[in-house]
């Protein structure tokens, strides 16, 4: 059989040799005949440039490719000008994959260059053999595509790009910072679904204090004229425990109060016919007792002073060091309130006392003596009140600012008032108002944020104001941030629920309140415990190490 001759094509630069492809039969004694194996190697090829040249001229037209290559396209023979003029390169193509370059050498100059680009045109599209390295799709290109790209010229090259990085860089941020401190209740306010069952001694008094919380985190309540536990750090099936059980001769229980701070094992109850109590509730007994003639409605700790208000205005401070002779004879009383104390706070450096009546005054006392400090809003030329539409149901000292006081009423108005020197108005702009009866305030020791507490809605429904809207935040726990009462969280009941009187555990990130509806006490998380740094532990240096632990002192 004669040998093929060699193929060469005309174009316009020139004639170009396409080489002798040789068919070998695959027979016994061509296998076994040199020269037929020497010339089966023997293989011319096209030069690179040639090459392009030829795709450079042809590159419109498929059907050349087809028939200079009978029929099927090779892999080296699709040279597609999307490379050319790169150094160490003869193009890239559908059947050809990209050769490695750095990625410092790649430039956004050159995507958006036409040199570069690729032409759908030369695209074939085939299936693919099942021993093929593509992937089953062949429409894909690492380049952008020619109807994506602006056009040249148009001024829109410089942003497209820009946007491009923008979009390649954002995934490279870090996330966004949150404007809430790790130990806000946005991340953390949550139910816990732990309920314990209490009964009030007087169920038509709304403001009996029977709830009380120890730094170990035991819960003392109440079920009749009984006090009773329960360890919040067990389990859920943790017996409760009977601290005391109150005579009938003594009256009913109406407040309770324990000395967390200076005492954490002394608490204090009181009476409706104005007996006192302290018991050691580590050893379960009474340590002393006293009459009073007063009927007592609030009750606060300040180190070893007990301070008690009663019913009818009179505020007494008991010193718990002194003989139980001489606690009832020693004692100091104000008279400024016109009537019922309704709750009593310290602060916490121990030098401001809050007091509010059924009328809506609070008064701020110095160390706890008398005169009341001139506070508040100027009612006449030289006097100054802290005076609220309602009956004051809480006040709370901020613990980051001990000057600053918190007051809340049963109208729903939560008020800040700065008790330092001011000729003119100790309040502060920042008001809220709930539109429901507020039962509680309580600053958080964690971060600068404030709890309250609401219960009962304050008039008829509202209509909600979708451009202005004012919800109303009836039966709720809300937080809020300090001092412009920004909504932080807010955790809601149902309407038959209403919150009554409540208190932060132990570390001060878990709220315990009441519902007397249901008779139920609560637990709910609302804060994290502040992470401490960690403690950087120092080492001693070599010129601290004396002679006998030296290694010099070892080797001799």
């Amino acid at each position: 059989m004669d040998p093929p001759a060699a193929s060469t094509f005309t174009s316009a630069s020139g004639s170009v040799n396409l080489g002798v492809r040789k068919r070998v039969d695959s027979s016994p004694d061509q296998a076994l005949d040199p020269n037929t194996s020497a010339n089966h190697n023997k293989r011319s090829r096209v030069s690179s440039s040639d090459l392009f040249d030829l795709c450079a001229d042809f590159s419109g037209d498929s059907d050349i490719f087809s028939a200079l290559s009978g029929g099927r396209p090779r892999l080296s023979a699709m040279a597609i000008p999307s490379s050319y003029g790169r150094s160490n390169s003869i193009g890239f193509g559908a059947d050809r994959l990209p050769s490695r370059s750095s990625l410092f050498e790649t430039s956004f100059e050159d995507l958006s260059s036409a040199s570069i680009e690729y032409t759908p045109s030369l695209r074939l599209d085939r299936p693919l053999s099942r021993h093929s390295s593509f992937t089953s799709s062949r429409h894909g290109s690492p380049f952008i595509n020619r109807e994506l790209m602006p056009l040249p010229g148009s001024g829109l090259e410089d942003a497209t790009m820009r946007e491009i990085r923008l979009a390649a860089s954002a995934s490279l941020l870090p996330p966004p910072i949150s404007p809430f401190p790790d130990t806000s209740a946005r991340h953390w306010m949550r139910n816990t679904r732990i309920t314990v069952d209490y009964t009030s001694p007087t169920p038509n008094e709304v403001s009996v204090r029977l709830l009380g919380c120890s730094v170990n985190n035991f819960v003392y309540f109440t079920r009749g004229n009984r006090v009773h536990y329960k360890n919040l750090n067990g389990s859920a099936n943790e017996d409760i425990g009977q601290l005391m059980k109150l005579k009938e001769a003594q009256g009913n229980l109406r407040a309770l109060e324990l000395n967390a701070k200076f005492q954490p094992d002394i608490m204090a109850i009181g009476t409706t016919k104005g007996c006192i109590q302290l018991w050691d509730v580590k050893a379960k007994k009474m340590t002393t007792s006293w009459h009073t003639t007063k009927e007592i409605s609030a009750m606060a700790w300040n180190g070893p002073i007990l301070t008690v208000g009663s019913l009818k205005g009179v505020i007494r401070h008991y010193d718990t060091r002194l003989p139980h002779s001489k606690i009832k004879e020693q004692s100091r009383k104000f008279s400024r309130h016109e009537g019922e104390i309704t709750t009593l706070d310290w602060s916490v450096d121990g030098k401001y006392l809050a007091s509010g009546d059924a009328n809506g005054h609070v008064l701020c006392w110095e160390n706890g003596l008398g005169p009341p400090m001139q506070v508040g809003e100027a009612v006449q030329r030289r006097s100054k009140k802290i005076l609220q539409s309602g009956k004051i149901s809480s006040v709370a000292w901020c613990p980051w600012q001990p000057k600053v006081l918190a007051t809340g009423d049963a109208r729903g108005i939560l008020r800040i008032w700065n008790v330092s020197e001011n000729k003119h108005s100790n309040a502060l702009p920042s008001k809220l108002d709930a539109r429901s009866v507020m039962t509680g305030i309580h600053f958080s020791p964690q971060c600068k944020e404030v709890l309250t507490t609401q219960g009962a809605r304050i008039g008829e429904p509202v209509p909600i104001n979708f451009k202005n809207p004012k919800p109303c935040l009836e039966n709720a726990l809300s937080v809020h941030s300090f001092p412009n009462f920004t909504t932080v969280s807010t955790f809601r009941l149902s309407v038959e629920r209403a919150i009554g009187y409540s208190v932060l555990d132990g570390t001060g990130t878990k709220l315990i309140y009441q519902t007397p509806a249901d008779g139920k006490i609560n637990i709910c998380d609302v804060w994290s415990k502040r992470k401490e740094p960690p403690k950087i532990k120092k080492r001693g240096s070599m010129l601290s190490i004396t002679s006998s632990d030296s290694a010099y002192s070892q080797i001799r």
